[in-house]
């Protein structure tokens, strides 16, 4: 931040705070996704590795991820936002309204499908023993 001589005020840092806790329950909202489909069809082996391989995704900003195939962008994109927003957020001279509404309301949605998933995975859960 100082090698860019960026004046920080309150109108970059409190939305980049925010941004960056929602960046975080959306992380722990794939996790939980993906551990409510073991309530679903049983323990997954590999759900662990599969959940860690994300964290990959978050490393680099979205634009590394533009000209892969369509396909490989529904998975690297949300996930490189996680990390991108908040960095776009503090280094933009005006505030990226747009991305930062899109960003949080996507996240939003994406974290109360999670609930809605997790809630009826319980409920329809069913012990083996």
């Amino acid at each position: 931040m100082n090698n860019l001589q960026l004046n920080l005020g309150i109108a970059q840092i409190l939305p980049a705070i925010i941004s960056l806790i929602v960046s975080t329950l959306d992380f722990y909202s794939l996790v939980i996704l993906l551990q409510s489909l073991n309530f679903r069809f049983g323990y997954l082996e590999e759900i662990t590795n599969f959940i860690l391989s994300f964290q990959d995704f978050s490393r680099y900003p979205l634009d590394v991820f533009m000209s892969l195939p369509v396909y490989l962008l529904i998975i690297a994109v949300p996930f490189s936002a996680l990390t991108t927003i908040p960095t776009i957020i503090l280094i933009e001279k005006t505030f990226p309204f747009w991305p930062f509404l899109i960003f949080l309301s996507g996240s939003l949605a994406f974290i109360y499908f999670v609930r809605k998933v997790f809630y009826r995975a319980v409920r329809d859960y069913s012990s083996s023993g």
